[in-house]
């Protein structure tokens, strides 16, 4: 009985192997093999439209949409993660580094900014437009439409 289970799951992993070589193998987008949202397509493709990216969130959620970013082949376009966290401003990632918020307006005052955690957005996106950046060069990613498992 034992036996019949081990030789179960090692055929249930070599399916899951041939699915995912599949997978790897054809011509399917990003979308289509993640089965992510037409919200999340959308925002790529508006993404895609910007030479200079703040990612505002340099926590998990920041870090994830990056490597989506990294998917879609438009990673090059962030310049930099933002975060009003001290603890987070400083760091490394991606051989990106992490600033404050005000440090990346003055930096970066013609990019377009991403804001990334699912708390506080409309907080940012005010603090954002206080600090000089208009409306159309901010927006909120919003993890829970676009198909991204939260």
């Amino acid at each position: 009985m034992c036996s019949e289970l081990i030789q179960e799951n090692i055929n249930i992993e070599n399916i899951i192997d041939k699915i995912k070589a599949d997978i790897n193998a054809s011509n399917l987008s990003v979308t289509e093999q993640y089965l992510l949202t037409p919200y999340y397509k959308r925002c790529i493709d508006e993404y895609s439209n910007y030479s200079k990216i703040v990612l505002v969130g340099a926590g998990n959620y920041g870090r994830r949409l990056y490597e989506m970013l990294e998917l879609e082949h438009i990673e090059k376009s962030v310049v930099s993660f933002a975060d009003n966290s001290s603890l987070r401003q400083g760091t490394m990632w991606n051989g990106l580094r992490s600033i404050s918020v005000n440090e990346a307006v003055k930096e970066f005052p013609d990019a377009y900014y991403v804001i990334t955690p699912k708390d506080y957005g409309v907080e940012i996106f005010r603090q954002l437009l206080g600090m000089g950046i208009m409306p159309d060069k901010i927006t909120i990613f919003n993890f829970a439409n676009s198909g991204m498992i939260d």
